[in-house]
């Protein structure tokens, strides 16, 4: 019951990210450009979601349930370090603080 009550938590919190994820492209990324850059934002989300069901496909066993965890982490720990990079090299107008 504490496993499934922080995946809930969590998905509130994923949720959240997505609203302010879409409503900051909205507002950053010119008209012009907008819809492929969306369009490819909406590619990669679909690409990820099916390695995220691939993996849980080929490692279903319950031993394998670390194996998962530990490759979410790291592919958390990738993004923030790869999104940290890109930020201090070319920060989005608007988005300064």
């Amino acid at each position: 019951l504490v496993f499934a009550g922080g995946i809930l938590l969590s998905r509130i919190g994923l949720y959240g990210f997505s609203l302010g994820d879409t409503e900051i492209r909205q507002r950053s990324i010119p008209s012009g450009s907008r819809g492929r850059v969306n369009g490819f934002a909406s590619a990669l989300t679909s690409l990820a979601t099916l390695g995220v069901y691939g993996a849980g496909s080929l490692l279903k066993d319950p031993s394998d349930f670390g194996i998962l965890v530990y490759g979410s982490i790291g592919c958390v720990a990738t993004a923030a370090v790869v999104f940290t990079a890109w930020t201090v090299v070319k920060p989005q107008p608007g988005l300064e603080t």
